[in-house]
């Protein structure tokens, strides 16, 4: 069994750092310390690690890890939803919510045992343990129990019908040995603490050492069977946690790093003008940003939001274009429905919104609103009139103001651009600023929101429900509440059937536009840079597929 804590010591530490500063000021660091030469690759970010929990952390950094050491029951290709046999060999659907599935035989584990059926029941069973466990958990909620069939085959019972189920059984759903389960140590209260389990998978590379908070090495697992992740050629790769992105940028620069990822669009466009020795790439991502917009009045029930004028005024206010280009450049497209042009089911020809501040200001006086201290013309009907000869005004009315802030938890400088476009209009908002979504969630599903600007990444998901879903259905994110979108949802959600589900996912984001309690902005872009030995293909889910990469 490897050690997978074992540490450094301070001298130890000391001495790398003292022979880097030495190098550097000698100017004879060589690309010797990362590349192909001794045939490890070295990526960093911010991020640090006690463990790897392929259940406990979501993470960017996390989830490469996870595609590299555990393996799921099926294969999905990182850029199209295209489904192969992994650790499973065939499925077989009996009725709506039962599914037979027979496993890959052969197949080691790293710590030496052989992967079958009980591997799955046990993996299955701690999860669903309502003590120590994760029964809410997305990889396995939709699990009612699972039967053991064979020594390699299994039948899952589902809660309901799960039309996503290869999405869940190629990713979220992880098989970990039934061993290592038992040997998870326990916490102060007897309970078995899975987050500090050791890191064993039956994936492509094992977990040789691990450093807390400094570094995690894996190596590739010659015991690793013949599959679509078995293409691995780089026999070691090392993540080391470097807090500063300026620091990370210059030991990528100097040769000691092979690869970073999610650098800033200023960043980028600076390496690239200065025609640096490294390679950079952008990429699209499946993240998606939309303004949310209370048309349900949860934050106030006489919130001028609940009228649909000034809804589509809003999405007529903001130049989302130009937002878009400012953040990400010319490659990151506006999207004009909720959704990810890569997932099934998605369109484009539904209801637009241009750029055009004339149109949300008319919208806005229909309405009764517009900058404080003017006025509307209103004649004997009570509607709008224009001041036509021979037609003077009967009266005239205050315009009513609206104050709209926008929460804001990722891409600060895109939410001010709305506020000042939102201003422009005669609409007061300002930015309501938090660290992250964590820290956001709150206020958002307390319903203390008027307008919030989210992204969401759908977990990595080509199937619609799996962005949809959590948004809508009067849940906890809900600012729409309506009752036809989430009749829609339930039709895609109690059926297999695909043109019935693109049917029902068409009516949602046609009816969504309609409404325009959710403004779509943009997807995302992500900036890769790595060095010119190494070939690389991003996903777009943003994780790296490392045991797809090679030297060149």
């Amino acid at each position: 069994m490897p050690n997978f804590h074992k540490g450094r010591t301070g001298i130890h530490r000391l001495l790398v750092r003292f022979g880097v500063l030495l190098l550097s000021i000698f100017g004879i660091l060589t690309t010797a310390q990362a590349g192909p030469r001794d045939d490890t690759l070295y990526w960093s970010s911010a991020a640090t690690f006690e463990n790897l929990s392929p259940y406990y952390d979501f993470r960017p950094e996390g989830l490469a890890f996870k595609h590299l050491v555990w393996d799921s029951l099926f294969y999905r290709e990182p850029n199209k939803p295209e489904f192969k046999p992994l650790l499973a060999t065939k499925l077989k659907w009996i009725g709506t919510t039962t599914v037979e599935i027979e496993l890959r035989q052969g197949v080691v584990f790293h710590n030496g045992d052989r992967f079958t059926a009980d591997d799955i029941l046990e993996t299955v069973r701690r999860l669903k343990d309502p003590n120590a466990g994760l029964p809410r958990h997305r990889a396995i909620r939709w699990i009612g129990d699972v039967e053991k069939l064979g020594s390699h085959k299994v039948r899952f019972n589902l809660k309901r019908p799960t039309p996503n189920l290869m999405e869940l059984l190629s990713g979220p759903f992880v098989v970990v040995p039934k061993a290592t389960w038992a040997n998870a140590p326990l916490d102060d209260n007897g309970r078995p603490d899975y987050r500090r389990m050791d890191p064993e998978g039956s994936g492509p590379y094992r977990v040789t050492r691990i450093e807390p908070d400094s570094s995690v090495e894996v190596e590739i697992f010659r015991r690793y069977f013949k599959g679509p992740k078995s293409r691995s050629l780089i026999r070691r790769i090392k993540f080391e946690t470097v807090e500063d992105s300026g620091e990370r940028l210059s030991q990528l620069l100097n040769g000691r790093l092979d690869f970073i990822w999610r650098i800033s669009k200023s960043a980028y466009e600076r390496l690239g003008s200065e025609g640096v020795p490294i390679q950079l790439l952008r990429s699209p991502s499946l993240r998606i940003a939309f303004l949310v917009m209370d048309r349900a009045g949860r934050n106030d029930e006489k919130s001028p939001l609940r009228d649909v004028r000034v809804r589509r005024a809003i999405a007529h206010s903001i130049n989302r274009a130009e937002i878009a280009r400012k953040v990400f450049g010319s490659r990151s497209n506006v999207v004009q429905a909720l959704c990810h042009p890569a997932q099934i089911g998605c369109i484009r020809d539904v209801r637009s919104y241009e750029y055009s501040p004339d149109t949300a200001r008319k919208l806005l006086r229909s309405a009764g609103y517009g900058p404080a201290g003017k006025y509307r013309i209103i004649d004997k009907l009570n509607t709008l009139a224009t001041r036509l000869p021979g037609k003077p005004p009967e009266k005239m009315e205050r315009l009513r103001s609206i104050v709209a802030d926008i929460l804001s938890y990722r891409n600060h400088a895109a939410s001010l651009d709305m506020t000042l476009y939102l201003k422009a209009v005669g609409i007061d908002s300002r930015v309501e600023e938090y660290a992250g979504y964590e820290t956001a969630l709150a206020n958002l599903k307390a319903g203390r929101v008027d307008l919030a600007h989210m992204t969401w990444a759908s977990h990595g998901s080509f199937d619609l429900a799996d962005l949809l879903n959590p948004l809508f259905r009067n849940g906890s994110l809900d600012y729409c509440s309506d009752a036809e979108i989430n009749r829609w949802l339930d039709v895609a959600a109690n059926t297999n059937d695909r043109k019935v589900r693109n049917r029902a996912f068409r009516n949602i984001l046609v009816r969504l536009q309609d409404i325009a309690c959710v403004l779509p902005l943009f997807s995302y872009t992500t900036f890769y840079a790595f060095s010119k030995r190494l070939e690389f293909t991003p996903a777009l889910d943003d994780v790296p597929r490392f045991y797809n990469t090679r030297w060149k």
